[in-house]
């Protein structure tokens, strides 16, 4: 199976005011259609808890690969993106900027484009340099009282990337949900990566990436 970033250009990232880039039909439209229609039961996403009003729920690569409900088109998207192939594209395409913000960085972990891939929650960073995570989520409908699914906030210092994978069925019109933008780049952008840090006060920069359908 392709990967969310497997058609995308070195030139195709943003550099300022963060690295950052926008895959438009990053996959096929058939896979797309059937990632939609084999979509995993609300309840095994939510792990069986009641799905309320306007309420998340993440299903980490970790529970996903091993559930038994799981349909096997997502778990093959799902291994694909904490392989070591999915890192080694995200490398080729940010190696450049995460080497402009971390000066440092091949000094304290070695090259980046030798970094090795492991899976988030299982993998020790005895084994692996980058912990990746495709986490499966939803967001449940506003039945009553609107309020925020959750407040504004600022990632984990050990995030290296995050990126978001919106899969919209053709005939959802519904509105609403749409990604806010702050001068032109995306204030958010989910495939993430944790990387093991020299210092516990050390500052990290995430290199989103969004990717639609």
């Amino acid at each position: 199976m392709a990967s969310l970033v497997d058609r995308v250009r070195v030139g195709d990232v943003a550099a300022e005011p963060f690295p950052y880039l926008i895959v438009r039909d990053a996959l096929d439209d058939a896979l797309c259609s059937r990632l939609i229609s084999e979509f995993p039961p609300l309840e095994v996403v939510s792990g069986g808890a009641p799905l309320g009003s306007n309420r998340r729920f993440s299903m980490t690569a970790h529970e996903a690969l091993e559930h038994p409900q799981m349909p096997d088109v997502w778990r093959e998207l799902i291994r694909q993106h904490v392989s070591q192939q999915f890192l080694d594209g995200l490398t080729r395409l940010f190696g450049a900027h995460i080497k402009r913000l971390y000066p440092d960085f091949e000094d304290d972990f070695g090259a980046v484009d030798a970094l090795r891939a492991g899976v988030r929650g299982v993998d020790s960073f005895e084994v692996s340099d980058v912990q990746l995570d495709a986490q499966i989520s939803i967001n449940t409908p506003v039945l009553e009282t609107p309020d925020s699914v959750r407040e504004s906030h600022l990632d984990a210092p050990d995030k290296l990337f995050v990126g978001l994978f919106y899969l919209r069925s053709d005939d959802d019109d519904s509105t609403g949900a749409t990604s806010r933008s702050r001068n032109g780049a995306p204030s958010h952008a989910g495939c993430a990566g944790r990387w093991r840090t020299a210092s516990s006060s050390r500052s990290s920069r995430p290199c989103p990436t969004r990717a639609t359908r």
